[in-house]
């Protein structure tokens, strides 16, 4: 079942779900991989991520802009600063679909 970031509730894993949004900003890493989606209705968050500890290509690369994201069993995560991330911490829950249409992570 699709859900949008509207729908999502904190500190849940959304099981028998799955999020798609687009990149609108370039990525950058600190000890994540992070940028910013936004979904079909215009709702915007931050996407964390967590599993890129060896990361072998640059951020840009792993998670080009203006890319379609489909992110299985979202898990939305607060901060601690009052603010959210939809948290990944395994590649097989996200699928990265370049604008070209090849399929760049995940399955």
């Amino acid at each position: 079942m699709q859900i949008t970031l509207a729908d999502l509730k904190l500190e849940t894993h959304h099981r028998g779900c799955f999020l798609t949004a687009r990149t609108v900003s370039l990525p950058y890493e600190s000890i994540d991989v992070i940028s910013v989606i936004e979904d079909e209705h215009g709702d915007v968050a931050r996407l964390v991520l967590g599993y890129q500890g060896g990361l072998e290509l640059a951020p840009e690369i792993s998670l080009p802009l203006n890319s379609t994201v489909a992110v299985k069993e979202p898990y939305c995560k607060s901060t601690g600063e009052g603010e959210y991330v939809i948290r990944v911490d395994h590649p097989s829950d996200i699928a990265v679909l370049r604008g070209d249409g090849t399929s760049a992570r995940g399955k």
